[in-house]
């Protein structure tokens, strides 16, 4: 038995004489409110308010899902709002089980358990339901059938395709397993098959996952997605709250970012391995809008970077163009048609980023105490640089850039493609999570995205360099100016076969100097992003941000970004 529920007095105790008394009784849901959600929410990987003062959740809403005549799990939809910021809303499925049949969720999934639970004396946990295999085959079964169950207002409907129902008829003895790796979501997988995610964090606004998923399956020739196959929506009327979503599940080797760290693994120990790295050519060849592919980079540089993983690399521009290219091909459809990147939309990011700057500034000013001495002297540094991050951004909005702006991924990094062994698929396409569901939908520039993989490629960079604890301090000097090197190479093979595969797109300038300057300001506002959200959620990663300021400042000093 797992020591938090071993020690019941970390656990709180709610007695309730029948288990709808959970949602329907004043007295214990205030204490449902006021006491255990809020202790057990707020430690949860999927909540995404860590970094706000929490003021109060509220059960706003919840639709029951039978899982027999005598048992129910209910959903909940909570409100959850702060002293700082706008409220959001949370999925949380929860369920009973008696202590004497809840061994498996004690030794195996210890943070499903919320409370203990006394219904008409009889001893049990309150769980998030999602770990329940009764509940995951509901879920599959109701969702192969298209049900829709009836509650006491509105409905919760389940779509879906025939395939599902013909697995969910066929497989009788099907298997269900939740995976424990995710952060901002809860994903099913069911025989290798199919994929079920369940979203946490949720709006009564459109689901950009379910949308854009929908238009590239239905719409479109792109293909290198998860198969769309249904979803879960709670409906009141004509209003929806999208709970979950299911896919044809995808067998892959790993994500892009796992493959690109065990790569720059390989690479470094290529490096500290060579005789004579005095001798290597370590200029900078190519730029951000003059990239190279492999076969252009200088022959000593071609025995350090592993052939097969730089056409990986370009393989992988290829995929981001060609999504770019779907999501801009429909010119009937309101909500995916290109629109004109206008002169207002250009001062409108300059102001949010500005804007940006000067909140992130001030948090890293306000805590630079808290960082590592060495790291104390780094972040000063980029306190002194703001002047000119600022006339570097003011780029921006000093000419007019004749572009088209479309839908786009919205958070675009290596963790979102799925690699196969021989391709990459992309997935997750829900958007920024620190913006308002209805934004996540905005149209934008295409390049947004791509300035997203940029700094994921220096992200697991620097990440290989600084946080490796296999990295020995002494190698870290060594191995700096190559990591540099290696960065700029990849990206431009990333950038070289996006640009050749959109050449002519109307959502890309035909100029170099504006495909620079949208590029570096996407650059520089995911930047900033990311020292916030370090700042606020792991201190011991913010070298990683500082260092990719600090590379954006001085490759404009010198005309290039990569």
């Amino acid at each position: 038995m797992d020591s938090q529920v071993d020690n019941n007095q970390q656990l709180t105790l709610i007695k309730l004489q029948q288990w709808n008394d959970i949602v329907e009784d004043k007295e214990i849901k205030g204490k449902l409110q006021n006491e255990i959600l809020p202790n057990y929410v707020t430690k949860m990987r999927w909540f995404g308010g860590k970094g706000h003062a929490l003021k109060s959740i509220q059960i706003i809403d919840y639709v029951i899902l039978p899982f027999t005549d005598l048992d129910s799990a209910y959903h909940l939809l909570l409100e959850i709002s702060y002293h700082d910021g706008s409220p959001d809303i949370y999925h949380l499925p929860i369920a009973y089980s008696p202590i004497d049949v809840s061994s498996e969720l004690q030794k195996n999934y210890s943070q499903s358990i919320i409370s203990l639970i006394n219904i008409d004396n009889k001893e049990g946990l309150l769980y998030d339901a999602l770990y329940d295999r009764r509940s995951q085959q509901v879920l599959a079964t109701n969702l192969a059938n298209n049900c829709t169950i009836k509650q006491k207002s509105g409905e919760l409907v389940f779509t879906s395709t025939p395939n599902l129902k013909r697995y969910v008829h066929e497989q009788l003895n099907s298997t269900s397993k939740i995976l424990i790796t995710e952060e901002s979501n809860t994903s099913i997988i069911y025989d290798q098959d199919f994929f079920l995610k369940i979203y946490r964090n949720v709006d009564r606004s459109i689901n950009s996952d379910v949308e854009i998923n929908q238009f590239l399956n239905n719409e479109t020739t792109f293909r290198h997605i998860p198969k769309y196959v249904g979803s879960i929506q709670r409906q009141f009327g004509k209003e929806k709250i999208v709970l979950g979503m299911i896919q044809e599940y995808i067998s892959c080797i790993s994500d892009g970012w796992i493959y690109t760290l065990e790569r720059l693994d390989d690479f470094s120990l290529n490096i500290l391995s060579h005789t004579d790295i005095t001798s290597i050519n370590k200029e900078l060849r190519g730029s951000l809008t003059n990239p190279l592919d492999y076969e252009e980079i200088p022959e000593d540089l071609k025995k350090l970077f592993d052939k097969t993983t730089s056409k990986l690399i370009s393989l992988l521009g290829h995929r981001t163009g060609q999504m770019h290219q779907a999501l801009s091909s429909n010119n009937e459809l309101s909500s995916f048609y290109p629109e004109k990147y206008s002169v207002d939309d250009q001062h409108s990011l300059f102001s949010s980023i500005h804007s940006l700057i000067e909140t992130v500034f001030q948090n890293l000013k306000e805590n630079l105490q808290k960082l590592p001495e060495d790291v104390q002297e780094e972040a000063k540094e980029i306190l002194s640089m703001k002047n000119e991050l600022i006339r570097i951004l003011e780029r921006i909005s000093s000419r007019e850039i004749n572009v088209t702006k479309t839908r786009i991924h919205g958070d675009y990094h290596l963790a979102q493609v799925l690699f196969t062994g021989d391709n990459f698929l992309i997935v997750d396409f829900e958007g920024e999570p620190a913006i308002h569901f209805t934004e996540r939908r905005a149209k934008h520039s295409p390049l947004k995205d791509v300035a997203g993989m940029i700094h994921s490629f220096h992200y697991a960079a620097y990440r290989s360099l600084f946080l490796n604890p296999q990295r020995k301090s002494e190698d870290i000097n060594i191995l700096l100016p190559f990591i540099q090197l290696w960065f700029h190479y990849i990206s431009g093979f990333f950038i070289k076969s996006y640009l050749d595969t959109t050449k002519d797109a109307p959502f890309i300038p035909n100029n170099k100097q504006d495909i620079q300057i949208l590029l570096e300001t996407f650059l520089l506002q995911k930047a900033v992003y990311e020292l916030n959200y370090e700042l606020n959620y792991r201190l011991d990663w913010i070298i990683v941000p500082l260092k990719g300021i600090k590379s954006i400042i001085e490759q404009n000093r010198l005309g290039q970004i990569c």
